[in-house]
């Protein structure tokens, strides 16, 4: 949603933000689709871009499904 909402901005002139990539590197393959592995760098913010105008935005995404009053 979060990118969808993005490129509607950006087909109405409003902003340009693009989602970054997390490089992840794969150390060693473990079978059945499994595998064990490292994100590569440190992690960067998940979405930057520019506002019409020249403002600079960064903001991470989080979601759950979840509900606010589930036990912990």
């Amino acid at each position: 949603m979060i990118s969808a909402s993005c490129a509607q901005y950006e087909r109405l002139g409003i902003a340009v933000i693009e989602k970054t990539p997390e490089l992840f590197a794969i150390t060693k393959s473990l079978g059945d689709g499994r595998f064990c592995g490292h994100f590569a760098h440190q992690a960067q913010p998940e979405y930057k871009g520019v506002l019409s105008g020249g403002r600079c935005v960064a903001f991470e995404a989080k979601h759950t499904d979840a509900g606010r009053n589930r036990p912990r």
